[in-house]
């Protein structure tokens, strides 16, 4: 298991709505950078300017009151979709999902909601994961 630690926010986030109607909902309107420690070993991930986000994506089914799409998971969402549509060779989806995870208890999401949400994704992420990043030849 990959062990996530040391998470520090560089940037702030700063979200636009999408007025175009391109299904994103937000465009990150300023680059977010964020740094921590995967194993011990330092990473900064830069999620770009002008990136399209649909925030936090909650599966069909799921009350609306267990989960909010804005609230203190926001960067947390924001960055684990951006791990999951452009760094899917460097970030395994385990892993993605642990940072994911580490972000939201660095940021003091409640334990409940943050189970909740770590727990969805991995439940559900694997559709997201395979829509964004269609097997290799070697995979196939």
């Amino acid at each position: 298991m990959t062990l996530i630690t040391d998470y520090r926010q560089i940037t702030a986030l700063y979200l636009r709505r999408d007025i175009n109607g391109h299904g994103s909902l937000f465009i990150v309107d300023q680059p977010l950078v964020v740094t921590f420690k995967m194993d011990g070993i330092g990473c900064r991930l830069d999620v770009r300017h002008d990136w399209p986000t649909d925030l936090a994506s909650i599966p069909r089914g799921v009350p609306r009151w267990i989960v909010e799409k804005v609230g203190p998971h926001v960067e947390a969402a924001v960055v684990h979709d951006f791990l999951y549509r452009t760094h899917f060779n460097i970030y395994p989806r385990p892993v993605s999902d642990a940072i994911f995870r580490a972000i939201m208890t660095h940021d003091k999401v409640d334990a409940f909601d943050r189970e909740v949400m770590y727990r969805a994704v991995r439940i559900f992420g694997q559709s997201s994961w395979d829509a964004f990043n269609p097997p290799t030849k070697e995979q196939t």
